[in-house]
């Protein structure tokens, strides 16, 4: 079993039922998997597929992968710098209000 986690929690997430559910899941790469509710991505992450089509209806989290996708490194950097600064509580719920 593949064991790649998201990078952010997502609620409805499947993470903590992977183990059971990869057991069902088909071993084929020449597959294609459609994810229609990409949430945090769980399941794909956890897919053999050669090709993914992902969807979700809140264009936030779309436009989040979309970033990633198209500029890893800058997305990259940016984690970085968020890790190496201290937040306390209040600056988590400051930046989580900005959306």
């Amino acid at each position: 079993m593949r064991k790649h986690t998201p990078i952010i929690k997502w609620a409805g997430g499947k993470t903590k039922l992977m183990p059971f559910l990869s057991k069902h899941f088909p071993h084929d790469k020449s597959r294609r998997w459609v994810e229609p509710f990409i949430g945090g991505g769980a399941v794909f992450l956890n897919m053999f597929a050669t090709e993914a089509l992902l969807a979700d209806s809140n264009p936030d989290l779309i436009n989040l992968y979309r970033n990633i996708q198209r500029n890893k490194p800058a997305f990259i950097r940016e984690v970085q710098l968020l890790a190496e600064r201290h937040f306390e509580e209040e600056d988590y719920y400051v930046l989580r209000n900005t959306f």
